[in-house]
């Protein structure tokens, strides 16, 4: 291999380095964050003072004005933030794709109306577009995910165009070879020549584009979050104890473009809730630039590829070798049935077998890493109860509520002294499942309106 041809893989490698990055603390994020990104800290002393804590102990990223954890809330809205984009160019994609196809094989006036869309709306900037359509404070009051639908439409419906005329310009490219032209001669039919001789020569371009407009709609999500406009809303109204004629409204979806309107009028006084999404802004759009950079013009033997992986196999094998991604991803939120079931019972044996043997600190390492609160009341149980003469101790997870990877449930244990009534606890517990290990989580969790 060349030194040219290295140097024209680095951004396809460094891209591809930088959203795999971005895709893993999407999927792992429950195992690389230790507190809620919705919890609020809400201590208040003299020695702490009120939120918003610095960076230090227990929040490495330190917390927003509400003291919900920063780094908390950049890891979690990695998924917010990758599906709003991921739906914003999905859209565009496949109009761009249907209007591409219409205007090569339709009518000539299908052409002229792309390519006229396409000057009209890149006239005007698209920001501004945004900013006229977006910013009605009805936007804010019609639920989550008719907010998500209105943001995604108007983002799809302003730039769709210039999708196209990339597509139509390099599909008409194509149609001028000779092998299309022997195609068309020898009577293939439009489909046939588009799926069998276009298509192929298309990948390369559909993946650079798609790279590209990923990059472009975390830019646009980025820029509406410094003017307040937030992708999906996620507001909540929060009222003043001390005021009750006073009330805010904050952001309550932990997405980047939120974080980051939640921060820009604090950038010098409270520089770290301000910063870290506008990093994660950073990384996201580099990252698929340099992807889209390095795919295009990239040769991908689309039928050598398939040929040498999955050519002897028929279509029903296809489809479910594509189905093993989202079967893999279902089974590591959901798990299976049996196997969150038996996890929550061994996270009641472990309790049981610590607070009987009278180790404080393997009954406190039954709790969640982050739930410092409830780990020192674990503690307290286990070293009152290590002073006293216990038979044994029962402990069952009942009424268990699964949600995914977290889980609800009434914890009753009973613990037998030898010269004493027996002790009955029952009390709701929150559960939540770290790389395979059920613990018991402190969270505080507000509805969130919108």
């Amino acid at each position: 291999m060349s030194a040219a041809q290295k140097g024209s893989r680095l951004p396809l490698i460094a891209g591809g380095l930088l959203v795999g990055l971005l895709l893993l603390a999407a999927v792992f994020a429950d195992e690389i964050t230790a507190v809620s990104p919705h919890y609020w800290d809400a201590r208040s002393s003299i020695l702490e003072g009120r939120p918003p804590f610095p960076p230090g102990p227990g929040h490495p990223l330190g917390t927003d004005e509400w003291g919900r954890d920063v780094w908390s809330r950049v890891v979690y809205g990695t998924r917010w933030s990758l599906l709003f984009a991921a739906l914003v160019t999905a859209g565009r994609m496949l109009i761009g794709l249907a209007a591409t196809f219409a205007a090569v094989y339709g009518p000539r006036r299908l052409g002229w109306l792309v390519d006229k869309l396409y000057v009209m709306t890149t006239a005007i900037p698209p920001l501004v577009t945004y900013l006229l359509l977006l910013s009605s404070p009805v936007k804010n009051t019609i639920g989550l995910w008719p907010n998500v639908a209105l943001t995604a439409c108007v983002l799809t419906l302003v730039e769709w165009p210039r999708v196209a005329v990339t597509l139509k310009g390099r599909l008409q490219q194509l149609m001028a070879e000779p092998f299309v032209e022997g195609a068309v001669a020898v009577g293939g039919s439009r489909w046939h020549v588009f799926h069998i001789h276009l298509l192929p020569h298309l990948w390369p371009t559909l993946l650079h584009l798609v790279a590209a407009e990923m990059a472009r709609a975390l830019s646009v999500i980025a820029q509406m979050g410094i003017f307040g406009i937030l992708f999906g809303g996620g507001i909540m109204v929060v009222g003043d104890a001390r005021n009750p004629d006073r009330w805010y409204q904050v952001s309550g979806l932990p997405e980047w473009g939120s974080l980051l309107s939640d921060g820009r009028l604090q950038v010098l006084s409270r520089p770290w809730i301000a910063f870290p999404p506008a990093v994660a802004f950073l990384i996201a759009v580099t990252g698929f630039t340099l992807l889209s950079q390095g795919l295009e013009g990239l040769n991908l033997p689309v039928a050598r590829i398939k040929e040498r992986t999955t050519g002897r196999l028929s279509r029903r094998w296809r489809w479910a070798l594509a189905a093993l991604p989202l079967f893999g991803l279902l089974w590591y939120y959901q798990g299976l049935p049996w196997d969150r079931a038996a996890g929550i019972q061994a996270l009641a044996t472990r309790q049981a077998a610590a607070l009987s043997a009278g180790d404080a600190e393997g009954y406190a390492g039954t709790v969640a890493p982050g739930s410092d609160a409830l780990r020192a009341d674990a503690r307290l149980l286990a070293a009152a109860l290590a002073g006293e003469r216990v038979e044994s101790v029962d402990v069952a997870m009942e009424e268990v509520r699964l949600r995914g990877a977290r889980a609800q449930a009434r914890l009753t244990m009973t613990v037998t002294f030898a010269d004493s009534p027996p002790l009955h606890l029952s009390r709701p517990v929150d559960l939540v499942r770290r790389l395979g290990t059920w613990y018991v989580e402190d969270r505080e969790l507000y509805t969130l309106r919108g």
